[in-house]
């Protein structure tokens, strides 16, 4: 985990000079904070506040030797937020979408190969963990918390598209994915996706519950006469 931290903060070193180089010569001019931006900064200074009056900085700096969850790998992660917030157009976010839930589908097929040991690339760590599946995170529940967040994305998907041949992709991804959430063996896991579902559930049926009878512009998209 330590080597992967390091590469997002590399990676995201390089898109910060990128950044401030173009603000720079943009004469500092950089528009309104968007409210989801105003989350993202209030959550940062709390956790900031957080690490700065514990007992052990250096550890809510930096983290667990060996999963660096501290203070850093959260600012990389709004960072992610921050950028994808600021130069992904509104019309591209499908698209991106699609994209993430590809990529999840590549990582769930190698978590159901890990269940049966018929991985190759992380081989001598599947012993320690006998027959769960962990992906590519070195530990199943952090893997367990990506496959609930990637199936909402997939999920949301299924909901929003009419062409059926995305539709069964759809359901192809879920499926994968479903299946490494149960061989993650993760409870915690299993129970976020439970409430995802429901939190799906309830928003289709008290939101939208009469758009089920129209297909105009998408399943389940907007309400009849919307």
């Amino acid at each position: 985990m330590v080597v992967k931290a390091k590469y997002l903060d590399g990676f995201l070193a390089i898109w910060w000079i990128l950044f401030s180089w173009k603000w720079l010569r943009s004469g500092f001019a950089f528009g309104r904070f968007r409210p989801g931006e105003w989350a993202a900064i209030t959550f940062i200074v709390l956790v900031w506040l957080s690490a700065i009056l514990s007992e052990d900085f250096v550890s809510a700096l930096y983290g667990n030797l060996f999963r660096a969850e501290g203070l850093l790998a959260i600012i990389a992660y709004v960072s992610l937020f921050f950028f994808a917030s600021r130069y992904v157009p509104v019309h591209r976010y499908t698209a991106v979408m699609w994209a993430m839930s590809a990529s999840s589908a590549i990582v769930s097929i190698y978590g159901v190969l890990q269940h049966f040991h018929l991985d190759s690339i992380l081989r001598p760590l599947v012993a320690a963990s006998g027959t769960r599946s962990f992906g590519f995170f070195n530990n199943p529940n952090f893997f367990g918390s990506y496959l609930v967040l990637f199936l909402a994305i997939a999920a949301t998907l299924y909901l929003t598209s009419s062409n059926k041949i995305k539709i069964l992709i759809c359901l192809v991804v879920i499926s994968i994915q479903f299946m490494a959430l149960i061989y993650t063996e993760t409870r915690s896991a299993w129970l976020g996706a439970i409430a995802m579902g429901g939190f799906l559930t309830m928003y289709i049926v008290l939101k939208q519950f009469y758009s089920w009878k129209c297909k105009a512009g998408g399943r389940w998209r907007r309400p009849c006469g919307g």
